[in-house]
């Protein structure tokens, strides 16, 4: 068990930012769960925000950094 779930991890780690948000919008952004407005503000932020400065990056060597410079330049 514990080890599936560390295969798991490290697989999703392996993924690129423009991966784990393209899973994360089929999975999550549904209108089974999220009113279509919610979804449409969500979804911008992942292509206008999001994606443009960080899309090519694996997820496991995103930092704190990163966030805070892509926060800083969106506005």
């Amino acid at each position: 068990m514990a080890l599936k779930r560390a295969d798991k991890l490290r697989n999703a780690t392996a993924w690129t930012v423009r991966e784990l948000v393209a899973d994360f919008k089929q999975r999550k952004l549904t209108t089974q769960l999220l009113a279509e407005g919610t979804i449409r503000y969500c979804c911008w932020d992942l292509d206008k925000v999001i994606l443009p400065k960080l899309s090519a990056m694996q997820v496991r060597t995103v930092t704190p950094a990163d966030i805070v410079h892509m926060i800083e330049s969106a506005h």
